[in-house]
């Protein structure tokens, strides 16, 4: 008699398990929904306390609301000039140790959990939903046939960049950087020609480093010109887009094949790399000594980097905007101020200034995400004004002005303004250890 082992974990691993992680998932909600009802009546209760006539149940009160963990954070109130001073003190404390415990959390590694056989398509569903990144098959839309795949994945708690790697191996897929698709990584077919890159690349937390160029150069005439830029690839998980990347080259250090050292030249310098929001990498050119003739690879190549990383997007919102102005409110790390508003000619203009508790140099002017935040006005009938333009009319080392531009309406009555922004930025460190690059 012969047996097929592998089809009942083919039926497992494509259809029952995806029901399963739907089923899950929806289970889950229901769930959250509950959990989150509770927190939020008790983070109420809590909050109230933030206010009692003794300073120890005051004092109780700030530490259970910081026990209560990142889930907390969303049932926070806002904090505006009616806030009492004691409670403004408490929350502003809760809140900016929660949103820097989310940020640092947000900034580990996705895991994922699949063991089995599945159709590319559900492969990518499933991981979608256990880390919240979005990947594309985007074969079709690349010019290339788009054949059912079907791929064994062997993963068990895995780091994302490691299951996305084993998924690519498998199913002869690569990462396509350039597709365009906001928060997403795109895969298409791999180039038969290309060299298996499967041994020098890295990961550490959510991103992910990889060789993918050395270029040597040899001048004849000046034999002190000789160099070799080796590129290195980063890559985060797309849920998660830092604001820009940092790396001393003083930290970097390379050995070729013969356990020698290679001299970082330059090593002085710092390379900055800023990003774009619609791009999942960036690319590193590092400069060395061109290594003598009989190196073939280089065995190890260690470095450093520092990422300032965007924490949760958090809402402020401001109404009565045709009556008052200088409102402020504090959320996390970030405080956003509406200046003034009012008609500027045929125009209607709402200035905020938002401002950090310390900004990394994020709001340097060639910084471009402060201005992709969403900005829009709301009536009372829920009707989305989105804004015509901006300009920046201040600009600080934690603080930037902004003055926001509207056309569509006749006037401010009624209208809430709502502004979208994380409530961190935090520097985070990471390493890269890249090992056997083959040399030119």
């Amino acid at each position: 008699m012969t047996t097929h082992p592998r089809q009942p974990t083919r039926f497992l691993g494509h259809r029952a398990v995806i029901k399963c992680l739907v089923a899950s998932a929806c289970i889950a909600w229901v769930c959250n929904a509950l959990a989150a009802d509770d927190i939020g009546k008790q983070v109420a209760e809590l909050v109230e306390q933030l206010d009692a006539g003794r300073n120890q149940a005051r004092q109780s009160a700030e530490d259970q609301l910081i026990a209560l963990g990142i889930e907390a954070i969303d049932h926070l109130p806002a904090m505006d000039g009616n806030t009492p001073r004691e409670v403004r003190m408490r929350l502003t404390r809760i809140r900016k140790l929660l949103e820097t415990q989310a940020a640092a959390e947000a900034s580990q590694s996705s895991l994922v959990t699949l063991d089995g056989s599945y159709e590319l398509a559900e492969a990518l569903e499933a991981i979608h939903a256990q880390t919240g990144n979005r990947i594309v098959d985007y074969r079709q839309r690349f010019g290339q046939p788009a054949d059912k795949i079907e791929v064994h994945l062997s993963l068990d708690n895995s780091p994302f960049w490691v299951a996305i790697q084993q998924l690519m191996e498998r199913a002869d897929l690569s990462i396509y950087p350039y597709s365009g698709e906001p928060r997403a990584i795109s895969l298409i077919s791999s180039d038969p020609s290309a060299i298996r890159a499967t041994a020098y690349w890295s990961s550490d937390q959510a991103f992910r480093f990889a060789a993918v160029r050395a270029v040597a150069q040899r001048d004849f005439r000046d034999v002190r010109q000789t160099s070799l830029r080796l590129a290195v690839e980063v890559m985060w998980e797309p849920r998660l887009t830092p604001i820009v990347l940092r790396v001393p080259l003083g930290r970097i250090q390379a050995t070729d094949d013969q356990g020698r050292p290679i001299l970082v030249t330059a090593e002085s310098e710092v390379l900055e790399t800023p990003v774009q929001s619609t791009v999942p990498t960036v690319e590193l050119n590092i400069p060395v000594e061109l290594p003598r003739r009989d190196v073939h690879m280089i065995r190890q190549l260690q470095g450093e980097i520092s990422a300032i990383v965007p924490g949760r997007q958090t809402t402020f919102e401001f109404g009565e905007l045709d009556k008052s102005h200088d409102m402020s409110k504090t959320q996390g790390a970030v405080t956003v101020t509406v200046v003034a508003t009012g008609a500027n000619g045929p125009v209607l203009e709402v200035r905020i200034l938002v401002e950090y508790d310390r900004a990394f140099d994020a709001l340097d002017s060639h910084r471009a995400w402060i201005y992709e935040n969403e900005v829009f006005l709301r009536s009372e009938e829920k009707e989305r004004t989105e804004h015509s333009g901006y300009e920046v009319y201040q600009r600080g080392e934690n603080q930037v002005g902004l003055s926001y531009k509207f056309v569509a309406l006749e006037d401010l009555e009624g209208q809430t303004l709502v502004y979208r922004t994380p409530a961190t930025l935090s520097v985070q460190r990471l390493r890269f250890d890249l090992k056997d690059i083959p040399l030119p």
